[in-house]
Formats: structure tokens, C-alpha cells, sequence
């Protein structure tokens, strides 16, 4: 057994719990000002990929050993997994609304509620999105979760070759984003935010699971995984399409091609996080990192709550909270305030209400489960 098939065994793998550390913290460290946009793109097409990953992972490692996948006891799982945190958030975030008399446009919130917040923010464009607008991101993964499930049933009981139909549909997705982008003119804000045209990050974690799924001794995986040194080859790549941005974002076509190589890489790199994150690559294995992939759902959602509420603040209130002065709106120590509750928050939530769900949905999962057949179930999503 290859060392990489060994890791994957494992309950906790620190490799990614790393990658997800990352994602979370670049996209936090974007909208505190501390990162250019491309850093927070850059995170959440980590989360993507790594979420499809992750998925295919379970839902093959359930058809592995039970020759089926239950629909229903995966649905059960992500509603505990999801929707706590989430409907909390969405709460709070109306009612924050509604506290400082901003009019709710309730077609947002709805939109929100029931996760179509991808294609609210693209069809009306992100900027003009207020409840929730940080759930487009969630949006796009729980309408995959929705439907990848069955589809990669059907794919394995119909005895289809399915590593190489999920290749033939992502790239089916590069064509149709580049004519959309360059031949039709499709607005940037439509192809960023919307499902089908970011369905290929998620297709591409989904692709790695069925390659480390279907053969031990896979080529392509062998070749990435051959030496820990080849971390740098990725790393490279990601680092000029986050360097030259800017200048790629100039043209349709580049930017297209920035949205095709970006997973891509980002598949490499987490293949060969999982291979070498618990021995060369020992820092991936940091206790702080780990910390921050526990929380890092509860952190995305809540640190652009408290950002939006900081702003209301500013704004509606002249800079007075509760007869106090804050601080005016372009001040960094006003971002530097507001990272506190945008952790602590997080921190809350994770211990108060996702352990008691996350127990919750372990205990009915062991229990749906023949007591000589061990619970599928995954430390890490």
C-alpha cells in the first residue's frame, strides 16, 4: 500500500486540515484588508476542491463497504453539519438588519435561506447583495451536495467508467465558461459567482477521490506523490496566477484560463498535502492549524457578519455604539476590534452548537449501522 492510499485511512488527516486552514485564513485575511482580492479567490476555490474531495471520499468509502449509498442517511448528515451554524448566522444577520432599520429586501434573505445565493449575487450583481452575501460560496457547494451524490451512485451501480466520464464533464465546463467569458461576453461577476460555471473545482476534488479510489497504483497520483519536493511545482503556479491577477483579469481569455489552472493546481497540491502532511511536510501538522480547520466553517460565516455589522455601525450610527465612539470606517484599528468578536464568534459557535450537532448526527449515524459494520464517518468535514 502506497503511502498516499495508507494516509487516506487515517480518521484525522493533518494535510487537510491544513489546506482548509488556508482557505479560511486567506479569505479572512481578504476581507480584513490584509490580502488583495486574489487571496480570497484563491481560498475559496480551495474549499471547493477540497470539499469535493472530501465528499467523494465519504460517499465511496460508503459504496466500498456497503456496495450502496444511502441518500438519506447522507442528506441527514450535512443538515447536521450545515444547517445549525448556517440558520444561526442567517438569523443574526437578519436581525442586524432590522435593528439598524436597513430595509431587508426579503428576496435576499429568502434567496439566502434556501441557498441560492450564487446566483442572486449573479444575476444582480455581488455588490448589491446584503443579507448573507458571504453564503454564495456555501450556495454552490450545497447544491453539488445535492446532486453529486446520486449521480456518482448511478455512475458506480451502472458499472460506467466514471473517473473518465467526471473528466469528459469538467471539461465540458472549461468550453462552456470560456464561451460564456470570451465568445458571448457573460459578465465576470456571473462566472465567479454562479454554479455551473464553478461546478469544475468541485468535479476536480471529486475526480482525485475516484482516482485514489478505483486503483492503489494510479499513474497520474504515483507521478504527483513521487517525491515531497514536487510541492513546489503547484505552489509556483499558484503563486504567478495570484502575482499576475490583475494583468490576467485584463482579458476574458486569460482569466478564463486563471479559472481552469487554479483547481488544477490546487488538486495537486492537495494530493500531495495528504501524502506528505503528516511526515516531511510536518508543519501542516501544527496544532494551530488544525484549530483553525475545526472552526473555519463557524469563521467564514461569522467574520463577515461582524465586518457587515462594523460597517452598519459606522455608517448608520455616525460612528456611535451604544453612546460610544468607534472608530471611523477607513481606520485599521476599527478592523483590528472587530477581528476579536469576528474569532471569538466563530470560537462560540464551534463549541456551542456544531460539537452538540456534530455528537448528535455521530450518535444516529452509529446507530443506522450494523454493530459489526464500522460508521462511515470523516474527522475532518
Amino acid at each position: 500500500m502506497t503511502t498516499l492510499q495508507s494516509n487516506l485511512k487515517l480518521k484525522t488527516i493533518p494535510g487537510l486540515d491544513a489546506v482548509r486552514a488556508v482557505a479560511i485564513s486567506l479569505v479572512f485575511l481578504f476581507h480584513f484588508g490584509g490580502l488583495p482580492s486574489a487571496a480570497g479567490e484563491l481560498g475559496v476555490t480551495m474549499f471547493f476542491v477540497l470539499s469535493g474531495f472530501l465528499i467523494s471520499r465519504i460517499l465511496l468509502g460508503e459504496y466500498g463497504k456497503t456496495g450502496t449509498i444511502s441518500l438519506r442517511a447522507f442528506y441527514r448528515n450535512r443538515a447536521f453539519r450545515i444547517l445549525p451554524t448556517f440558520y444561526a448566522c442567517w438569523l443574526l444577520e437578519t436581525l442586524a438588519l432590522a435593528l439598524h432599520r436597513v430595509h431587508v429586501r426579503w428576496w435576499e434573505a429568502w434567496t439566502s435561506f434556501f441557498f441560492l445565493t450564487d446566483y442572486a449575487r449573479a444575476l444582480a450583481g455581488p455588490e448589491t447583495i446584503q443579507n448573507m452575501s458571504i453564503a454564495w460560496s456555501l450556495a454552490i457547494e450545497e447544491q453539488f451536495y445535492l446532486l453529486w451524490p446520486a449521480v456518482l451512485l448511478w455512475l458506480l451501480v451502472s458499472r460506467h467508467n466514471a473517473s473518465r466520464i467526471v473528466t469528459g464533464f469538467i471539461l465540458c465546463v472549461w468550453i462552456y465558461r470560456a464561451v460564456l467569458a470570451v465568445a458571448l461576453g457573460v459578465p465576470y461577476g456571473y462566472i465567479y459567482n454562479a454554479f455551473d460555471t464553478r461546478i469544475d473545482a468541485l468535479m476536480i476534488g471529486s475526480l482525485l477521490a475516484l482516482l485514489s479510489w478505483e486503483s492503489e497504483d494510479n499513474p497520474m497520483l504515483a507521478f504527483v506523490t513521487r517525491s515531497p519536493w514536487l510541492g513546489a511545482l503547484p505552489l509556483a503556479g499558484l503563486a504567478a496566477t495570484f502575482a499576475f491577477d490583475p494583468v490576467l483579469k485584463r482579458q476574458p481569455w486569460s482569466s478564463m484560463a486563471s479559472f481552469t489552472i487554479q483547481p488544477v493546481l490546487i488538486g495537486v497540491l492537495l494530493i500531495q498535502a495528504v501524502c506528505y502532511g503528516g511526515a516531511q511536510w510536518r508543519v501542516l501538522a501544527n496544532p494551530v492549524l488544525r484549530f483553525i480547520a475545526k472552526i473555519s466553517y463557524a469563521l467564514y460565516l461569522y467574520h463577515a457578519l461582524v465586518l457587515g455589522e462594523g460597517e452598519r455601525i459606522t455608517i448608520s450610527g455616525g460612528g456611535r455604539f451604544l453612546g460610544f465612539r468607534f472608530l471611523d470606517a477607513n481606520g485599521h484599528p476599527r478592523l483590528l476590534l472587530l477581528a476579536i468578536p469576528a474569532v471569538l464568534l466563530p470560537v462560540a459557535s464551534y463549541y456551542g452548537l456544531e460539537r452538540l450537532f456534530l455528537r448528535l448526527r455521530d450518535r444516529k449515524t452509529k446507530k443506522a449501522v450494523e454493530p459489526s459494520e464500522p460508521a462511515v464517518l470523516s474527522a475532518i468535514d
